[in-house]
């Protein structure tokens, strides 16, 4: 029942660190 809330957090947490690469 708890993956759905994880994957949600990794793939905000991924969405967050693009710019952070493309920096």
């Amino acid at each position: 029942v708890t993956f759905p809330k994880v994957k949600a957090t990794l793939t905000i947490q991924n969405v967050r660190n693009i710019p952070q690469f493309v920096q």
